[in-house]
């Protein structure tokens, strides 16, 4: 499986460019999980929820089944590591596209309002910039890609990592 982070600052498109990759990798065949990455959020679980009762209860582990989607809320110390999380992705997916994941180990594509702001993003994994910041850019040492405007060169550099 490959990994990939769209990882950058508040607002700087980053949903934007994960929606466009999952679409096109989906449309292309392959199989894509997603892993969001809530940087300033204590919980994912919403307060005062019958979900939420259950885990003040003391459940460790709770299990919420709708029609149509099932999901598994566990408590934690603390932020699962990039390790631990893949633990919860099947063998079957051909990319997990994670959003926000600043795990440096992984490749990333970096995202930014402004040029300056991009260096702070930027990583050795770093394959591609894209984002607000790459409809404004007219040079840079790494590839940078306008998902609104031409998406397929960033998904065939993803295809050859």
């Amino acid at each position: 499986m490959k990994i990939v982070s769209v990882y950058g600052t508040k607002k700087s498109g980053k949903t934007t460019v994960v929606t466009s990759l999952i679409r096109a990798l989906t449309r292309r065949g392959h199989r894509v999980a997603s892993l969001k990455y809530m940087e300033r959020a204590d919980r994912i679980d919403i307060t005062s929820t019958e979900t939420d009762i259950h885990r003040r209860a003391g459940a460790a582990l709770v299990i919420t089944s709708a029609r149509r989607e099932t999901a598994i809320l566990r408590a934690a110390e603390r932020r699962e590591s990039l390790s631990q999380q893949l633990d919860h992705v099947g063998e079957e997916f051909d990319y997990l596209i994670c959003e926000g994941q600043p795990d440096p180990s992984v490749h990333r594509i970096a995202t930014a309002k402004h040029e300056e702001e991009l260096e702070r993003v930027i990583s050795d994994q770093t394959v591609a910039i894209s984002g607000i910041v790459a409809t404004k850019l007219k040079d840079h040492r790494l590839p940078f890609f306008d998902v609104t405007r031409d998406l397929e060169p960033l998904v065939a550099l993803l295809e050859g990592l």
